[in-house]
């Protein structure tokens, strides 16, 4: 449950991270817009780092060769026998 939890916050943090970029063609006051992308720019670091402290060391350690994706799959599709 945990482990979900800090994959959904880091999809979450790369969301509020793309925000910034959206936000810059719909607020025109420039003082507004730095300051609302420097918050979420903040926001987004925040709520990566407490995802990756709730994915853990394993997932810290993982290998450069193996995949974000491979990682995944072990994680949560775990093979079950079939029957025959």
């Amino acid at each position: 449950m945990i482990v979900r939890l800090g994959i959904v916050l880091i999809v979450i943090s790369w969301v509020v991270y793309g925000l910034i970029f959206i936000m810059a063609w719909i607020v025109n006051d420039w003082y507004l817009r730095v300051t609302i992308g420097g918050l979420l720019y903040l926001l987004s670091h925040l709520v990566f780092w407490l995802g990756m402290l709730m994915l853990g060391k394993e997932f810290f350690k993982q290998p450069m060769s193996r995949s974000l994706l491979k990682w995944l799959k072990s994680k949560f599709f775990k093979e079950k026998p079939m029957d025959e």
